[in-house]
C-alpha cells in the first residue's frame, strides 16, 4: 500500500528512529490512492475506526 511519497537524504534515512515522523507529499485530509504492486486499485480516505488507524474505500478503480 502506498499512501504518499517523501524525499530524504541517505543520512536522514539511516538516522530514523522509532517515533520519527516522515512528512508525505499528500494531504491527509483528502482522498488518497492505494496501489498494489504499482497498480492503482482504490481511492480512499484516511481516518480512525474504534481507536485504530483505518482507510475507507471511496472508489474501486478498473473493476468491471
Amino acid at each position: 500500500m502506498k499512501l504518499g511519497e517523501a524525499e530524504m537524504t541517505v543520512g536522514d534515512l539511516i538516522t530514523l528512529e522509532k517515533g520519527d515522523i516522515i512528512p508525505l507529499h499528500q494531504e491527509a485530509s483528502g482522498e488518497v490512492s492505494v496501489a498494489v504492486e504499482g497498480v492503482e486499485k482504490v481511492k480512499c480516505l484516511i481516518g480512525t475506526y474504534k481507536g485504530n488507524r483505518a482507510i475507507q474505500i471511496t472508489k474501486v478503480i478498473g473493476k468491471n
